[in-house]
């Protein structure tokens, strides 16, 4: 009898059974709990049962998803979705739009300032009136020392001016481009902070644009 008690003081005994002494023969390796043979199996069909209730679950999960996936695809909301994309799709236009005259405009600043036509039509004008004034002296043979005089000195200096360099050889204009921010010209916003962090985190990745439509001042100025 003593023996027997040795015995049994040396083995590991079933944590289940407290303060009843029944020798474990099973240990969960799990909550580290030591069992006898009817603990364990009592043990191992409530995990069985809970790894169930996981399982269904996780189905209920994929149910009520594909639930939502298919409400979503129906709801109201989606009007609000395609007039946004709408929105977003006439402020491409209009911008494209405004760049297009901008540069548009820079190219005639461009044109009107490396261009002397107007300087040498004013030339061929007072050309003209001299010739003209020539041609009527010389058949009249009217004209004195004081009209060649004064027809030199004319084409003299308009002589200088036709070599005159312009005002863009002495004085190169500069093109200026105030830059675009383009992460703000265009944002959504919304009240939600979870789906401003979800956005936040698409936009970063290029998945994303944003909405709320702000036409900053795009200038191309030639100085």
């Amino acid at each position: 009898m003593a023996t027997a008690m040795k015995n049994t003081a040396t083995k590991d005994m079933c944590d289940m059974c407290s303060p009843k002494q029944v020798i474990a023969i099973m240990s969960c390796k799990g909550c580290l709990k030591d069992m006898c043979r009817k603990h364990f199996n009592e043990h191992r069909d409530k995990l069985s049962t809970d790894i169930y209730n996981v399982s269904d679950l996780r189905d209920n999960i994929l149910q009520e998803l594909q639930i939502a996936i298919d409400r979503a695809s129906k709801s109201p909301h989606t009007g609000t979705a395609l007039q946004l994309s709408k929105q977003i799709d006439e402020w491409k236009t209009k911008t494209i739009e405004r760049v297009s005259q901008a540069a548009k405009e820079a190219h005639a600043s461009v044109e009107c300032l490396f261009s002397r036509k107007l300087e040498y039509d004013q030339v061929q004008q007072k050309v003209d009136q001299i010739t003209n004034e020539l041609k009527e002296q010389q058949e009249s043979e009217s004209f004195v020392e004081t009209d060649i005089d004064h027809w030199m000195k004319q084409l003299k200096q308009l002589k200088s001016d036709l070599n005159r360099p312009s005002q863009v050889e002495t004085n190169p204009p500069v093109l200026q481009i105030q830059s675009i921010d383009w992460k703000s010209i265009i944002a959504i916003s919304t009240s939600n902070e979870n789906y401003d962090k979800l956005s936040q985190n698409l936009f970063e990745q290029g998945i994303l644009y944003s909405l709320s439509i702000n036409y900053s001042q795009t200038a191309l100025r030639l100085q």
